[in-house]
């Protein structure tokens, strides 16, 4: 997963496979290695910027194996532990994440028996328990702060069933949203709470982007 802008992002862990504890940095042109992971980590929640990042919660592969609660902050040129987590689990790849190092929001993700409902949220310091989801989701595309954010599309259960479902977070709690039109998992988000972008997912692979404007969903050409 990553964080960042354009011009100054991190990409960390994922899989290889199998998990990694790589870290690279986007300069707007090229990518440079920069300092490893304390551990090796794929499917975590991410939040921040380049010099001010927030790592959490994923799977540790086989080096490191369960779903996790750590909590890892970043500077830009080294890692040290913040407060755990509350519940193990996978963020899936940043997807379901928002905010900033020292108010970010994760919620929904993984853990064995299913998607999850729960939302957590970090002051810098420590994490707490926050509003419950709406519907249980993993794999969703996701935007904005700890206090409006959108959680767009994924899977319910397992299966992964694929939804167009769509929840918004307010800062205390979720509400339905408009369901996207087309149904997806895996998809990316960017923008904010109340004005976002869904891009891609699968299956099967998409190029379809929508845009949300608060009240609605439109099919725009990806």
């Amino acid at each position: 997963s990553g964080f960042g802008i354009q011009t100054a992002a991190v990409a960390h862990g994922g899989d290889i496979p199998p998990a990694t504890t790589a870290v690279e940095h986007y300069n707007g042109s090229g990518w440079s290695n920069e300092t490893s992971m304390p551990a090796t980590y794929s499917g975590q929640g991410a939040s921040g910027t380049q010099t001010s990042g927030l790592v959490f919660g994923g799977y540790g592969g086989p080096a490191n194996p369960g779903v996790k609660t750590d909590t890892f902050e970043y500077n830009g040129s080294s890692w040290t532990s913040g407060g755990a987590m509350g519940t193990g689990r996978s963020i899936d790849q940043g997807r379901s994440s928002a905010g900033t190092q020292t108010a970010a929001l994760g919620f929904g993700g993984y853990a064995p028996g299913g998607a999850r409902t729960e939302t957590e949220e970090y002051d810098g310091t420590n994490w707490t328990a926050g509003g419950a989801l709406v519907y249980a989701i993993r794999n969703s595309g996701a935007a904005g702060t700890s206090t409006s954010s959108i959680s767009m599309g994924g899977s319910l259960t397992v299966p992964l069933n694929t939804t167009t479902n769509s929840q918004g977070y307010d800062g205390t709690s979720w509400t339905a949203n408009p369901a996207l039109s087309t149904a997806r998992r895996y998809l990316s988000g960017v923008g904010t709470g109340t004005a976002a972008l869904a891009s891609g997912g699968r299956p099967p692979a998409s190029n379809a982007t929508e845009e949300y404007n608060f009240t609605t969903n439109t099919v725009t050409a990806g």
